[in-house]
C-alpha cells in the first residue's frame, strides 16, 4: 500500500493572521431563481463560481469569456462582472463569496493578478472541484452541526486546488487595444452616473467614436452604451438589495433623472420592475440558510 509522508516545513501560500472566511454560498440555478445581475462589483468581497451545468458567455473585468461545465470563474474584489445576464449564460453554478484572502504580491481579496485570465478549466480535476463546491453548498443547505467550520476548511482546499491549476503560466491580457479598452472601461466605471455619450468618451481618449465602439465590443462583447446601461442597472440592483433608498433615489444615484425611464430600462434588462426585484430578492434571500448575503 503506497504511503505518502507530509513535509513539516511546507510553506503557507496564504498570508495574514486569519484564514479566508466565507460570507455566502449560493446555487445560482436554485437559490436565486436565476434573477439577472447585470454588471456589478463587490469592493471587499472575492467570489469564485464553479459551472456545473451548461455553457455560455460571462463578462469579467474588461472582457467576455466563453465558459463551460467544469470551469471556475474568479471575481477579484472590485472587479465588475455579470451573473447570468447574457442570453446564453450557463444554466447552473455554485458561487462562493468570501473575504480575508491575502496572497503574497497581490492586493487583498485577489486570487489572480488584474491582467490574468479570470476563467480556469479544471480539466482532469473536474470531479474533485465539483465535489468540493457541492459539499460546501450541501453542508449549508442542510444546516449540519459545525457546517460553517467545515465549509471554511473546504474553501481552503478549493483555493489550494485553484493555485495548483493556475500554476505559473496564467494567460495574461496584452496588446494596446486591450489596454485602451481597459482604460475606457475604468473611465465608465468611475463616471457611469454622469450623462456619458459615445462621442464624449471618444473625445476623452482622442479616438474616433466608431473605433472606440468597435474595439470595446470586440474585447468585452458590449458596446460602450450597453456597458454603461448594464453598469448602472447592476449598481441599482445592489442599492435595491442592500439599502433602503427609494426607487426614485436609486434612479438618481445611478444616473437616471427620470424614474419612469429608469424603471423601463431596469425591467427590460432584469425582467421585473425595481419594486418587484426588491421584493423578490428579499423573499429569495430570506429562504437561504443563514440569510446569506453578498
Amino acid at each position: 500500500m503506497p504511503l505518502f509522508m507530509f513535509k513539516n516545513d511546507t510553506q503557507n501560500c496564504f498570508d495574514g493572521a486569519q484564514a479566508p472566511q466565507l460570507v455566502f454560498v449560493s446555487d445560482v440555478e436554485t437559490a436565486y431563481s436565476k434573477m439577472a445581475l447585470p454588471l456589478h462589483s463587490h469592493a471587499h468581497l472575492i467570489e469564485i463560481a464553479y459551472v456545473y451545468k451548461g455553457s455560455g458567455t460571462h463578462f469579467i473585468g474588461s472582457r467576455s469569456y466563453t465558459v463551460r461545465e467544469g470551469d471556475i470563474l474568479i471575481f477579484n474584489a472590485g472587479v465588475v462582472h455579470d451573473d447570468s445576464s447574457l442570453p446564453d449564460s450557463v444554466e447552473g453554478l455554485i458561487c462562493l463569496g468570501f473575504t480575508g484572502l491575502q496572497i503574497d504580491g497581490l492586493p487583498e481579496n485577489h486570487l489572480i493578478p488584474p491582467d490574468a485570465a479570470a476563467v480556469v478549466s479544471t480539466g482532469e480535476h473536474m470531479a474533485e472541484a465539483a465535489a468540493l463546491f457541492r459539499m460546501v453548498y450541501r453542508q449549508m443547505e442542510d444546516g449540519r452541526e459545525l457546517c460553517e467550520d467545515f465549509c471554511n476548511a473546504a474553501l481552503r482546499a478549493i483555493l489550494l486546488l485553484l493555485r495548483q491549476l493556475l500554476g505559473s503560466g496564467e494567460e495574461r491580457l496584452c496588446g494596446k487595444e486591450h489596454e485602451l479598452v481597459g482604460s475606457i472601461k475604468a473611465y465608465i466605471d468611475r463616471n457611469y452616473a454622469e450623462p456619458l455619450t459615445l462621442s464624449g468618451i471618444a473625445d476623452v481618449f482622442y479616438i474616433n467614436p466608431y473605433y472606440a465602439s468597435h474595439i470595446f465590443k470586440a474585447v468585452t462583447g458590449y458596446s460602450p452604451i450597453q456597458y454603461i446601461t448594464r453598469r448602472r442597472i447592476g449598481e441599482a440592483q445592489s442599492l435595491l438589495t442592500f439599502t433602503s433608498h427609494s426607487v426614485t433615489e436609486v434612479a438618481a444615484m445611478v444616473g437616471y433623472d427620470n424614474p419612469n425611464y429608469f424603471s423601463t430600462v431596469f425591467s427590460k434588462l432584469v425582467g421585473m420592475s425595481p419594486v418587484k426585484y426588491r421584493q423578490s430578492w428579499e423573499n429569495s434571500r430570506d429562504g437561504l440558510p443563514g440569510g446569506a448575503q453578498s
